[in-house]
């Protein structure tokens, strides 16, 4: 997952899987959930969508073969995106907040994004790498997992005894 602020733009770009219908009728009704079964599913609420309505009143959003504007109540298609060099792949997902001046500052996004540590990565099931990017400055986080290292399990001897005592109802007569 990949952010890269530019003075107009703010690009969010990931490697997941691609936009469906039914994704792109769950965006245009954010109050509408498709994900009312799955309990450990992101993006269940809307909020992420509020967020981004914050930031601008549309967002457009290129997919594989979808390409659309969504904005509040509207949702169109539109051109295929110009996108600067290495930003995204031929089957990544980028979302494009268009950004009015000041509404983003530089220093925001690196600044929001220096509160996250490896532990803000947890809740995100499949994401492993975060990037944020404002001009030259980049910050990127990673998730990585080390081989579980395990040590030999001792067993504790107890003592033993070689004989039993006489009330022992189990023991055994030895001759001699």
């Amino acid at each position: 997952m990949q952010f890269n602020q530019d003075v107009d733009e703010l690009l969010a770009v990931h490697d997941g899987r691609p936009l469906t219908l039914c994704n792109v009728h769950a965006l245009a009704a954010p109050w509408l959930t498709t994900k009312l079964g799955e309990a450990s599913a992101t993006g269940r609420f809307g909020i992420g969508l509020l967020t981004l309505h914050a930031l601008s009143p549309v967002f457009d959003l290129h997919s594989v073969d979808y390409h659309l504007r969504l904005g509040d109540p509207t949702l169109k298609p539109i051109a295929e995106p110009t996108l600067p060099p290495g930003i995204a792949g031929p089957h990544e997902t980028v979302l494009r907040v268009p950004l009015q001046q000041a509404t983003l500052a530089d220093c925001e996004l690196l600044d929001w994004s220096s509160d996250w540590d490896d532990s803000s990565l947890l809740f995100l099931q499949s994401v492993r790498h975060v990037s944020f990017t404002v001009g030259e400055t980049v910050r990127d986080l990673r998730l990585t997992s080390k081989p579980l290292e395990f040590s030999p399990v001792t067993t504790n001897t107890w003592p033993t005894c070689s004989k039993r005592h006489p009330t022992d109802s189990m023991a055994a007569t030895v001759p001699g």
